[in-house]
């Protein structure tokens, strides 16, 4: 099956949620409508989507290192990003989309918030390997974004909706 590249890597069947890459800024963030297409093939399934958290309070810094157990060394959700993230799960309820749990989420707390925001009633896994990768060394990296990458292509099957 192949994939169709549209909609800022906005494909159903699998989610990964993280922060590994990906740059979501607020001032980014422009809502184009589907393609009839688009929509019926994410209907069908067989797509990852792929998130990055929503927009962060860049007063508070992430500590480094960053514990990953304690939200307060790490860089939270703004109320903005809050609310892009509930813009984005009315915009997915407002679709019958498989999506398949659990989703993967990245360890940083603010990813999981916006899983939490995002997709509200499904359940969610903490994937240690899904992370930013800007205070690693390279050696540090090579794991993340080798698994990162892997996640992403991993095929997945398409569940016909009809």
């Amino acid at each position: 099956m192949s994939r169709t590249p549209a909609l800022a890597s906005l494909l159903a069947g699998a989610c990964l949620l993280g922060s590994a890459s990906l740059a979501l800024a607020a001032e980014e963030h422009n809502p184009a409508e589907p393609t009839p297409e688009l929509l019926t093939a994410l209907h069908q399934g067989g797509f990852v989507l792929y998130l990055r958290h929503g927009p962060t309070d860049t007063s508070v810094p992430d500590r480094v290192p960053v514990d990953f157990d304690d939200c307060t060394t790490q860089r939270p959700l703004s109320d903005e990003g809050r609310q892009v993230m509930q813009g984005v799960a009315e915009g997915l309820a407002g679709h019958a989309w498989p999506i398949e749990a659990p989703i993967l989420v990245s360890p940083f707390c603010r990813a999981q918030e916006t899983a939490r925001i995002a997709f509200p009633t499904q359940a969610h896994r903490i994937d240690d390997l899904l992370r930013y990768t800007a205070a690693m060394t390279d050696e540090e990296k090579r794991p993340v974004i080798e698994h990162t990458g892997k996640m992403l292509s991993l095929p997945v099957e398409a569940t016909s909706t009809a």
